[in-house]
């Protein structure tokens, strides 16, 4: 997920309207335990910006929704729990 993450945002710039341009799907009722994948992803996602990158948590449902709406997808597999992103693409 990490190397996904690190080449896409070598080329695609997010979104910085204000909003958080990064939508985590959360299966975890408790919003305070994010796993480590997800704090990682928002660390190459700053580092890729150069600045602070929101993460919001959204449900299951929140996210198939959110995705309905979505131009590109990619999937990448690790073993363990299954995680999930969505990136709010910005101007390039």
């Amino acid at each position: 997920m990490e190397a996904a993450a690190t080449a896409i945002l070598s080329i695609m710039p997010l979104d910085d309207d204000g909003e958080a341009p990064i939508a985590f799907r959360d299966a975890n009722d408790n919003a305070d335990d994010m796993p480590d994948v997800a704090f990682a992803v928002r660390g190459i996602a700053a580092d890729a910006e150069l600045r602070h990158v929101g993460m919001s948590s959204v449900t299951p449902d929140d996210f198939t929704a959110l995705a309905a709406q979505s131009v590109l997808t990619v999937r990448a597999e690790k073993n363990g729990s299954p995680h999930a992103f969505m990136l709010r693409k910005g101007h390039c």
